[in-house]
């Protein structure tokens, strides 16, 4: 089911906003996208659900980390996505960025633009210290790697 809504004053972001109706034996959720990441030198545009949602789920889609702050003054918005062969591996292109480029993060009727300033490998543990600029807004992506690693990007707001 694909039914368009206004959320955001951005045309781009209304192409893809959509309301997703699913239910199970005891509660049918409505859902919608609540903000939308943008990384446009990959080509990438996807939505995400709120961190509460239990359509929040890594296994189907980009999604925030349940403990991710949204953006706010100096917040840490923390994206998670698989990377790999599966049907849900939508970060796989993640390794073709760059220091300096640009991603674009839509929410709450705000357009905000982030860019590159860290890219680097962790032992896959299940944990990921982050490194962040505590005096800047910033925008985290986590995905899987080769052999074992994963790879972070770590975006600050554009001033």
């Amino acid at each position: 089911m694909f039914v368009c809504f206004i959320s955001f004053n951005y045309p781009e972001c209304k192409k893809i906003i959509k309301r997703n109706v699913i239910k199970d034996n005891t509660y049918n959720y409505n859902d919608t996208y609540i903000a939308v990441l943008e990384i446009p030198i990959i080509g990438f545009k996807r939505g995400l659900y709120d961190k509460d949602s239990p359509l929040n789920d890594v296994d189907k889609q980009i999604a925030f980390l349940p403990n991710t702050e949204y953006p706010n003054n100096n917040s840490n918005t923390v994206i998670v996505g698989h990377s790999g062969n599966s049907q849900y591996a939508y970060f796989n292109d993640l390794d073709k960025l760059d220091i300096g480029d640009i991603i674009f993060f839509y929410y709450d009727k705000t357009k905000y633009e982030f860019i590159i300033d860290n890219i680097y490998l962790v032992l896959k543990t299940g944990a990921v210290e982050v490194q962040k600029n505590e005096n800047k807004m910033t925008l985290t992506l986590i995905t899987c790697f080769k052999d074992n690693y994963q790879l972070v990007i770590v975006a600050n707001k554009k001033e």
